[in-house]
């Protein structure tokens, strides 16, 4: 079964890793360390529940890196493909539910693109991916 997660940033600009909480006009992230912590424990809950800035939230993929780091949405990646190298960053892809890569650089040839248009998107399906920071953290592409 693929395990459900969200990163969001805390006030303090900290990492928090768990549930996804949105409420009264608000986001939250609750922590769970094992899932006996979550089943029906509304205590557990209220003493745990974290407010995120709702703009740096992310769900896990359900991929890793070639470092088994696990993959959210947002994180930049790069990788060699074929005669080249790329990156570029995780997005959700509003048309089927997915996720693919917004390039924001390439070297070489990465896609071909059937419809005559720019080159924008891949999808993720390669093994080198390698996490090389996030658009949270990091400005430069």
């Amino acid at each position: 079964m693929r395990s459900i997660k969200f990163r969001g940033k805390d006030k303090n600009g900290e990492w928090v890793y768990g549930y996804l909480i949105k409420s009264h006009g608000s986001t939250y992230i609750i922590p769970v360390y094992n899932k006996s912590d979550a089943v029906g424990s509304l205590d557990f809950i209220q003493k745990n529940i974290i407010k995120v800035d709702p703009e740096t939230v992310g769900q896990y993929i359900g991929r890793t890196d070639k470092h088994q780091e696990k993959i959210f949405e947002g994180e930049k990646l790069h990788s060699k493909y074929r005669n080249g190298s790329w990156s570029g960053v995780v997005k959700h892809n509003e048309y089927n539910g997915g996720y693919h890569i917004e390039l924001l650089k390439y070297d070489g040839f990465v896609s071909i693109d059937m419809y005559g248009g720019d080159i924008k998107y891949i999808p993720i399906s390669t093994s080198d991916l390698e996490i090389i920071g996030n658009i949270h953290d990091s400005k430069e592409g």
